[in-house]
Order: C-alpha cells, then sequence, then structure tokens
C-alpha cells in the first residue's frame, strides 16, 4: 500500500503558474523608476559583460569648409569608444523542511504555506532590488546603483577623485576641465534647507533659481536634454510639494497618473514625474538626495533567462527538506551620464 507522501506536483504548479507570473507581472509596479522602464528595458541572453559602444566624438572632427585647392583633412579617427559592464545576479532562496511536510494534514493547508511563503520570496526579491538600485558601489556584487553611476560631487566644479564607470576613468578637477568630460554626469553638493525659509525650493518658495531648476538648466547645457523623472525621498519631494501647493491659484499641480495608480506620490514639474520613493538615500541626520534622471540615458539591462526566474524545487542531499531559488541577472547602466544630475545635500528635517 502506497504511503500519503506531500503533494509536491501541486506546490510546483502553483509556484511555476500562480506565484512566478504575480512576480514577474507587479516587479515593474513596485519601484518607480523600475515601473518607468518596464518598457525600455534591454534584453541579453548570454556573454560574460555587457559592452555598451559609445559615440564620443563627432566624425572628422566636426568637419569644415573649404575653398578652391585647399587640402582637405583626411585624419583617421576613432569617435567610437565602448563601455563594459558586469551583470549582476540576485537570488531570493524559499525553503520548506521535511518536518513541515510531514506537519501538513491536506491540500488547503499545502496551498495556503506555498502562497505564504511565495508572497514573502516575492516582496524580498522586490525589496532587494528597489534598495540596491541606489546602491553607492559598497556592494561589489550587488547593481551599481544610482549613488554610484552619479554619486555625490565634491564642490560645484568638482566631481571628487577619478572615478572608473564601465571602464572609462572620468573626472572633472574645474570647471570644464577635467577627464572624459563627455561620461561624466553633474553635481550639486550645496547644503540647502528646506521648509518656509528654506533654501532648496529658492526664492518665493516659487522655485526661482532653486536647485532643481539650475539642475535641469546644467544638464541641457551639458548634454542637450533634460531629466524626465526626478526621484527622492519622502523629505525632499515634501518640501517642493509644500511649496508647490501655497502657489496653486486655479487648478491642482499635476502628476503622472500611471505612478499614482501603482501607489506613488508624484508631482510633475516641467514634465518630469517627482516622485517620492521612501528607499531613496536619507541619513540619520534627515539629509537627502535628490536624482534628476534622464530615463532614456538610464537602461535596465535584464538577462532574458534569468528574468524573475524559478528554478524549481531541489532536494539538498544531506538535508530533510525542499529549495528552490528566485533569481534575476542584469545590470543598471547609465549609457549618457552627462544627461543626469544629483543634488546631494538637502537637509529635510524642516518638513519630515
Amino acid at each position: 500500500m502506497a504511503n500519503y507522501q506531500f503533494p509536491w506536483n501541486q506546490v510546483n504548479a502553483l509556484v511555476g503558474e500562480h506565484i512566478v507570473p504575480s512576480i514577474f507581472d507587479q516587479f515593474f509596479t513596485t519601484n518607480p523608476f523600475f515601473m518607468r522602464q518596464r518598457g525600455r528595458q534591454k534584453k541579453f541572453s548570454g556573454g560574460r559583460a555587457i559592452q555598451v559602444n559609445l559615440t564620443w566624438k563627432v566624425e572628422g572632427n566636426g568637419g569644415g569648409w573649404f575653398s578652391g585647392m585647399q587640402k582637405l583633412d583626411t585624419t583617421v579617427r576613432d569617435p567610437i569608444q565602448s563601455a563594459t559592464f558586469t551583470p549582476k545576479n540576485a537570488y531570493v532562496p524559499l525553503a520548506i523542511s521535511w518536518e513541515d511536510e510531514m506537519t501538513v494534514s491536506g491540500p488547503e493547508m499545502v496551498r495556503s504555506l506555498a502562497e505564504t511563503k511565495g508572497e514573502i520570496m516575492r516582496n524580498t526579491m522586490f525589496h532587494l532590488l528597489g534598495t540596491d538600485i541606489y546602491n553607492d558601489g559598497s556592494n561589489a556584487q550587488a547593481i551599481a546603483g544610482l549613488q554610484y553611476a552619479f554619486r555625490d560631487w565634491t564642490t560645484t566644479t568638482a566631481s571628487g577623485t577619478l572615478q572608473t564607470y564601465g571602464g572609462i576613468s572620468r573626472q572633472q578637477t574645474a570647471a570644464n576641465v577635467g577627464t572624459n568630460l563627455w561620461w561624466l554626469h553633474s553635481g550639486d553638493p550645496t547644503g540647502y534647507t528646506t521648509g518656509p525659509a528654506g533654501t532648496f525650493i529658492g526664492a518665493s518658495g516659487q522655485g526661482i533659481n532653486g536647485a532643481v531648476p539650475a539642475g535641469f538648466a546644467t544638464t541641457k547645457l551639458r548634454s542637450g536634454k533634460k531629466p524626465s523623472i526626478i526621484l527622492s525621498n519622502v523629505g525632499a519631494w515634501t518640501d517642493f510639494h509644500n511649496h508647490l501647493t501655497v502657489g496653486e491659484r486655479f487648478e491642482k499641480a499635476r502628476m503622472n497618473v500611471d505612478l499614482y495608480n501603482a501607489g506613488w506620490d508624484n508631482i510633475v514639474y516641467r514634465g518630469a514625474p517627482w516622485v517620492a520613493d521612501e528607499k531613496a538615500p536619507r541619513s540619520a541626520a534627515k539629509v537627502e538626495k535628490v536624482y534628476l534622471i534622464n530615463e532614456e540615458s538610464v537602461k535596465l539591462f535584464v538577462h532574458t533567462q534569468a528574468n524573475m526566474k524559478w528554478t524549481g524545487w531541489r532536494d539538498p542531499f544531506d538535508q530533510m527538506g525542499r529549495v528552490g531559488f528566485l533569481l534575476w541577472r542584469g545590470e543598471l547602466i547609465a549609457v549618457e551620464p552627462r544627461a543626469n544630475h544629483v543634488i546631494s545635500a538637502v537637509d529635510t528635517s524642516a518638513v519630515s
């Protein structure tokens, strides 16, 4: 007579057909940047690294004008650079012990156990990626987050020590002087304050000469482009919101409906939704960073065979239980850093 055994085929079916699709579908609604990247993500299927070819110079030294028998410039130039990035791997384990298996008394309880642990696994992966999108490089195995790609500047004219990004060195040592400025974002380390009399928003609380308009101008001058999304923690966003609502006269501030319906408070400024993300950098002293991001210049690369991939259940040879892994492989890459800007020192203690 066959002994009763935990119906692992039911669990496999549940995880494969029910839990994993919900993980993939909901991934893009758990982080405002990831949500906006859903239609822009780049897929790759193999290779040891992700190579991004860059046009960093004009061809032929920009061309020119000539007359008569004047000799033309025939110098061979190399206007193409290549940045190389290593894909990063994320995982979340899901384990069920043999003792739990023996405790299960019926199919309904099995479904509840798998769904509950699957929900925790899903939320854990969301939290892991949603947090490390701001990785500052201290965890070399994690994705190269915004704090690394767009690190704080030392002064308004110097980016700090020489940094390598994608294998290419970059640094600004003085106004328009440095190494590979075309591969460098802009930054503002000014110590701003918030509140009714704060310096962050600017004169009269209307954003006049404030840090954010200045950031828009800087990116336009550097790249000819403008930010399409602004990311910060709640404090900086609240200060902007409070000043904006004071200046309302005839209509409410505009917001991006898709982000709002996904649960993200936002206000549209010059066409760019400013999103309050509680995972964005914020120190114990309530000093926050504000990122002005051009989304076309920052790409989310994902591996086609490890994009929220469930491995299936496995039996450890020396342990009584089953375990499976949810996997993700990819990298966050700024292909044109100069179209982005970071405001790195906003004291939000007056509003949050």
